[in-house]
């Protein structure tokens, strides 16, 4: 389920165990997830589109980015059986899953709904904003990736917390002055 591999991978990046994990397997499910046509992320297999995977499954590749690069030694990660991914890519189609939060998920009024037909509700604008962030900040990429006008660009969202990156240096920077946090996360 995309949800929970997203909660487990955050988890295990938090109390640093993801060398623990079978990343190959993890990155091969995941972006097996991006349905072509509509060019949203179900969270299971035989499902449909749904905006909240957006982030529960487009969340996983900045996480599995970090840990295939540390294990490399902070070189390029390396996916799969030796290929490297583009510069400045994720390994799902980035433009397609804006298109999809943006056209399909979008509601005339404000707010977003996982799927045409559907209503707004919170718990989906929360999550499809969040996932249209990771599609358009990029690690190693020079310069964000963006559908349509550059006033779609989002500020970039953590990938462990789901908040704004100010916001997480601010907790770090507070919890770091109390001495519950051993050392803050690059």
């Amino acid at each position: 389920h995309g949800g929970y591999s997203f909660c487990g991978l955050a988890a295990c990046a938090i109390i640093e165990c993801m060398e623990e994990l079978d990343a190959d397997a993890l990155l091969h499910w995941c972006t097996a997830k991006q349905l072509t046509y509509e060019g949203g992320f179900n969270g299971r297999t035989n499902k449909v589109v749904d905006s909240c995977y957006s982030f529960w499954q487009g969340g996983v590749f900045p996480l599995l980015h970090r840990m295939l690069k540390a294990r490399r030694g902070q070189g390029p990660p390396v996916y799969g059986s030796g290929e490297e991914a583009p510069e400045g890519t994720w390994l799902f189609d980035q433009k397609m899953l804006q298109k999809y939060t943006l056209l399909a998920a979008q509601a005339p009024t404000g707010g977003l709904k996982d799927k045409p037909g559907k209503g707004k509700d919170y718990y989906h604008t929360c999550y499809a904003l969040s996932g249209l962030s990771v599609s358009q900040h990029c690690a190693d990429a020079a310069a964000p990736c963006v559908l349509g006008e550059d006033e779609n660009l989002l500020r970039q969202t953590d990938e462990i917390h789901n908040v704004c990156l100010d916001k997480v240096e601010a907790a770090y920077e507070f919890f770091q002055g109390k001495g519950q946090v051993q050392s803050r996360r690059t």
